[in-house]
């Protein structure tokens, strides 16, 4: 994983160690202790999908130049397994010969 990459998610983990710090020491007795957790466990969703949409952003860009790799190499191992099986017949024949 490159630098820049470790960095994006990096960037995320000072929000999440704080949010748990917060969450988790927070006691439920009462309505508005109640209400103050929904929005700690909405911000933990957000923060989450924020996460999830950076991993997808990184494995589009890979999955783009692993295509991008196949693509190019296809352009030679096509004509290389094309000539493998000519040069295989070629042997067929003669050995029938």
């Amino acid at each position: 994983m490159e630098k820049y990459e470790i960095t994006i998610f990096e960037k995320h983990r000072q929000e999440m160690e704080q949010l748990k710090k917060h969450a988790l020491s927070m006691e439920v007795q009462s309505k508005e202790d109640a209400k103050n957790l929904i929005t700690f466990v909405a911000r933990g969703r957000k923060l989450a999908k924020k996460i999830d949409l950076v991993r997808k952003d990184l494995i589009e860009e890979s999955k783009a130049y692993i295509d991008l790799i196949n693509k190019l190499s296809k352009q030679f191992l096509d004509p290389l397994e094309e000539l493998e099986n000519t040069l295989e017949e070629k042997l067929y024949v003669w050995k029938e010969t």
